[in-house]
């Protein structure tokens, strides 16, 4: 495999892991939200 493979392997396998980590922390957060006290903050998190 060249550099440029190397390179590309390695940065979609780093993509993937970011997105991952974003999802989860949305899906966190989204949570979070939904158990508000505030009913305006609880509507927007659905």
């Amino acid at each position: 495999m060249d550099s440029k493979e190397q390179q590309l392997k390695t940065l979609l396998g780093l993509t993937t892991r970011t997105l991952t980590d974003l999802t989860a922390s949305i899906t966190s957060m989204s949570f979070e939200l939904l158990r508000s006290e505030d009913s305006t903050t609880r509507n927007a998190a659905r």
